[in-house]
């Protein structure tokens, strides 16, 4: 509840309430895989340590923290798309909106990327995720399917 904040706290909180992973990563190749994830959480306020720390917990989870110093153009696509999820994961958010979150991945990544989703949906935070795989290992607690435009159960 924000109700009692200033302006500057609720616009923060806001940027900091969803965290976006799109189907392709949208990093930036020139600089590494750590600014890629520190700059928008500078950006969304969080402080310089707290924003590396940040960084650095999320790649360990994925399983790429021994790549933070490499530019984004020296990694795989695989890579990429852990970092992108990291970047995501990193502002600790409410919500995570994923667009086919898994599908350049092998499989141990894809188990990875799968699990630290579902700590998010653990801590109490919402996962919504978009796939064409639907045996895909998403944790969610509910599955539909669109067809010509159409939205039923899966």
């Amino acid at each position: 509840d924000y109700t009692g904040a200033g302006e500057a706290e609720r616009a923060r909180a806001r940027r900091l309430l969803i965290g976006y992973i799109p189907q392709f990563h949208g990093l930036i190749e020139d600089l590494t895989a750590e600014e890629n994830i520190v700059i928008p959480l500078l950006a969304a306020g969080v402080p310089p340590g707290e924003a590396r720390e940040r960084a650095r917990e999320a790649a360990e989870a994925l399983g790429i923290g021994g790549l933070l110093g490499r530019r984004v153009s020296q990694l795989s696509g695989g890579q990429r798309q852990r970092v992108a999820v990291a970047r995501a994961l990193a502002k600790r958010p409410v919500l995570v909106v994923a667009d086919e979150p898994t599908a350049s991945l092998d499989d141990e990544s894809a188990r990875a990327v799968a699990e630290a989703l579902r700590a998010v949906a653990e801590e109490g935070g919402g996962v919504l995720a978009a796939t064409p795989d639907p045996t895909e290992p998403l944790p969610c607690t509910a599955r539909y399917r669109i067809t010509a435009g159409r939205v039923s159960p899966a």
